[in-house]
C-alpha cells in the first residue's frame, strides 16, 4: 500500500482527476475539498498489484494546519496547477516546501499541469525551468473535463514507487532499471486504454 497525497491550489481540479480516475465521473461545478478525503485503487505493475491510498488535500490556505498531519508517511505526491492560472503554477514551489518539511524524505514528486483543454497561460519554458531547479520527478499534462492523461499519472506513480520498493529490498541497494532525476515531460492527446484497465477502485 503506498499513501499518495494530491496537492495544489484550490481550483485546479484535484479533485477531479482523482473522480475521473476512481469513479469514472466528472462533476463541472466541484465543491472545494474541506480537510481530506480518501480514496484507494489499484494498480498493476509487472503483473504485480501495487495499491494507492490517495489522499486529496484541501487547497485553502485556511486548511493548511487541518491537512499538514497527513503528508507523514506519504510516498508520493502529485501536484496539481492550473494551466490557464499562472498563480497556482506560481505556488507549486511552496507544495514542494511543505513536502520537504512534512512528508517522506524520499517521497516521490509527479507535477500535473491540469486543465490542458484550456488556453495555456504558464508556458513550457517556465515549466522546464522548474523542472531544472528541483526534485520533481516527473510532469505529466492531463484534462479532467476531456479525461486525457489521467490513468497514465496514477500508473506512473505506482510505476515509481515499485520500482524504488524493488531497489530498496535488493540485497545491493541498487536498481538501474529507475533513476529518479531527471524530471521527464510527458504530454497525452488520448487516455491510454492499457493503462486505464490496469486500475480497480477499492473505495
Amino acid at each position: 500500500m503506498i499513501k499518495v497525497l494530491i496537492i495544489g491550489d484550490s481550483g485546479v481540479g484535484k479533485t477531479s482527476l482523482l473522480l475521473r480516475h476512481t469513479d469514472k465521473i466528472f462533476i463541472s461545478e466541484q465543491q472545494n475539498t474541506i480537510g481530506v478525503e480518501l480514496k484507494s485503487t489499484y494498480q498493476l505493475v509487472k503483473g504485480e498489484r501495487v495499491y494507492l491510498q490517495i489522499w486529496d488535500t484541501a487547497g485553502q490556505e485556511r486548511y493548511r494546519a487541518l491537512t499538514k498531519p497527513y503528508y507523514r508517511g506519504a510516498k508520493a505526491a502529485i501536484i496539481v496547477f492550473d494551466l490557464n492560472k499562472h498563480e497556482s503554477f506560481a505556488h507549486v514551489r511552496e507544495w514542494i516546501a511543505e513536502l520537504s518539511r512534512s512528508a517522506d524524505k524520499d517521497c516521490i514528486i509527479i507535477l500535473v499541469g491540469n486543465k490542458s483543454d484550456l488556453e495555456h497561460h504558464v508556458t513550457q519554458t517556465e515549466i522546464n525551468k522548474l523542472l531544472e531547479t528541483t526534485m520533481i520527478n516527473q510532469y505529466m499534462q492531463a484534462s479532467a473535463k476531456d479525461n486525457k492523461g489521467i490513468g497514465n499519472i496514477f500508473q506512473t506513480v505506482a510505476e515509481l514507487a515499485y520500482y524504488i520498493s524493488q531497489r530498496d529490498s535488493s540485497d545491493t541497494g541498487q536498481n538501474n532499471a529507475i533513476t529518479l532525476k531527471k524530471a521527464s515531460t510527458i504530454e497525452l492527446d488520448s487516455e491510454d486504454p492499457s493503462r486505464d484497465s490496469k486500475n480497480c477502485c477499492l473505495t
